[in-house]
């Protein structure tokens, strides 16, 4: 009878030896080779269901390896950082507003061939959004545009002069 270490020992190898080779692991194959990737995709935004449902891998091994290998914790979180870094400057443009180049083409024909004619270059100026403003207000101020509760309305409006309401309440007739 022989004992495990034995056997191992005959094969050429140590026990060590013996445990490594065999099938790889599925990090190894299908996440590893991909990091760049993934962080790519988490960047553009991509969910975390739609990457397994790319990779061809379970949710419970994509999460199992979140937890234990920290190269892919770390892609993972690069591409998070950037989209929202991303975000952080589309904001910056929908609340200021940016310069838009239109570049338009005109062809004609000569002897059967299309030919460029004419190039009209513009910049159109796109204005602030609003939407976009108000978000940035209400959480990029420290609490200074914050919603206002049903008090605050009426009482700001009890405070308006009784002529001024009437004169508003008569030009809406």
């Amino acid at each position: 009878m022989e004992l495990k270490g034995q056997k191992a020992k005959r094969n050429g190898g140590s026990m060590a030896s013996k445990n490594k080779g065999g099938r790889p692991s599925l990090y190894e194959t299908k996440i590893k080779p991909h990091l760049k990737t993934i962080a790519i995709l988490r960047e553009q935004g991509v969910s975390h269901d739609d990457i397994v449902n790319l990779m061809g891998i379970s949710k419970t091994t994509y999460y199992k390896y979140m937890i234990l290998i920290d190269e892919f914790v770390n892609a993972i979180k690069n591409g998070d950082k950037e989209l929202v870094n991303n975000a952080k400057m589309s904001l910056g443009k929908l609340v200021s507003g940016y310069d838009r180049t239109i570049t338009t083409y005109k062809y004609k024909y000569i002897d059967g061939v299309e030919v460029l004619n004419e190039k009209n270059v513009r910049v159109e100026q796109i204005g602030p959004e609003p939407s976009s403003v108000y978000f940035a207000l209400v959480n990029k101020s420290n609490g200074e545009f914050r919603h206002r509760d049903n008090n605050s309305d009426s009482e700001e409006y009890d405070a308006v002069e009784p002529t001024v309401i009437e004169k508003l309440n008569n030009e809406s007739d």
